[in-house]
């Protein structure tokens, strides 16, 4: 599988990337590595806990233009990144809730 999108925008032009699923571990998790773009590598990891699941989101990259892309990195687009992640751990919690109940209801 294949997953092409943007991994940023930085006044409005896109840093655009190509990943593959690199490796996946059916209920443990998955790997995404680069095939063209920005140098960015993805893994998402589960793991059971006496609540549920524990879900380890982790993203490694490096920006383009040398010494200034460490300044942007620096100013913007670490936080920007930290949020990003929360938000989209946030996501997937509501979602997965959501089922839950839903499911939940049908029995």
């Amino acid at each position: 599988m294949i997953w092409q999108g943007k991994a940023l925008v930085f006044h409005s032009n896109p840093i655009q990337s190509e990943l593959e699923v690199a490796d996946f571990a059916k209920n443990r998790g998955w790997r995404l590595k680069l095939i063209s773009g920005t140098q960015i590598k993805i893994q998402w990891l589960f793991g059971s806990t006496e609540k549920g699941t524990r879900v380890t989101y982790m993203i490694e990259y490096r920006l383009p233009f040398g010494l200034m892309g460490r300044v942007i990195d620096n100013l913007i687009i670490r936080r920007l990144t930290e949020k990003g992640m929360e938000k989209t751990l946030q996501e997937l919690k509501d979602l997965l809730e959501k089922q839950t109940v839903s499911a939940s209801r049908l029995l």
